[in-house]
């Protein structure tokens, strides 16, 4: 029984491995970037060499945190995200043991925006007698989350806007929109949070303007433009420059 422990003993070792920082470097694909959570399911099978040799096994669970920045896996694993379809290719050094290969697809939820890293592991240790295999799987609790209606409340032109808060109601002052009511605004990622149009929305009407702080719409259409409907497309973005603003389409009538 004692030679057994002594084995699964080196499941401590090649677990805890799966915690040391290591150096990357890669080509950047950044449609993926965030902070990933989740867990791997670990099966070690060790052949001890009795006679006849016997394979001992045991499953662990591991939390496990993935960040991707710039299209590049860093922190305990190494590698990258090498297309643009999700396909990443990411190994995690168990030193002076060998290395384990991580079978990996970055998929993204078209309606939450929500991404996901998942897949399978494997690795062969002969110098300890060791197979590990599992699969693992990660989300990214980094995106930002909003909704908002697909019809905003019409504009008048000459008339002040009825006005619309992505933060409705307003919390509190000193409450970050997005913390105080998080069903309704903005949630995950870092507060404070800030709004704007992305590129290929129609501009608001001459008058109207987005608060980029609060995501408030206010102002008076001035008069001499003519009616019309706006397809605007509102992102929110959190405080971290290099995650990608959750964008949602809206409509914007523009009448006398």
């Amino acid at each position: 029984m004692a030679r057994r422990v002594s084995y699964f003993s080196l499941f401590l070792v090649l677990f805890s491995s799966l915690l040391t920082p290591i150096a990357n470097s890669a080509t950047a694909i950044t449609d993926f970037d965030g902070t990933y959570t989740g867990k791997f399911v670990i099966t070690a099978t060790v052949t001890v060499p009795t006679n006849p040799p016997q394979k001992i096994s045991k499953t662990s669970t591991v939390p496990i945190q993935l960040a991707v920045k710039k299209g590049v896996i860093v922190g305990w694993a190494q590698g990258s995200v090498i297309n643009k379809t999700g396909k990443a290719k990411i190994t995690v050094v168990i030193a002076p043991y060998g290395k384990l290969t991580l079978a990996s697809y970055f998929t993204k939820n078209s309606s939450t925006s929500v991404i996901t890293v998942s897949g399978t592991l494997s690795g062969s240790f002969p110098s300890v007698r060791t197979v590990i295999s599992g699969h693992f799987t990660a989300t990214n609790g980094n995106k930002v989350a909003f909704g908002i209606p697909s019809v905003l409340p019409a504009a008048r032109i000459g008339k002040k806007y009825p006005g619309f808060n992505f933060c409705d109601p307003v919390p509190p002052k000193g409450i970050s929109c997005g913390y105080y009511y998080p069903r309704r605004n903005p949630s995950g990622g870092k507060p404070p949070y800030s709004f704007r149009l992305r590129q290929g929305s129609n501009s608001l009407p001459t008058g109207i303007v987005l608060n980029s702080k609060t995501g408030e719409l206010s102002g008076t259409p001035i008069t001499g433009q003519a009616p019309t409907t706006k397809k605007l497309i509102i992102c929110a973005y959190d405080s971290n420059d290099w995650f990608t603003g959750v964008c949602r389409p809206a409509t914007m009538v523009l009448g006398r």
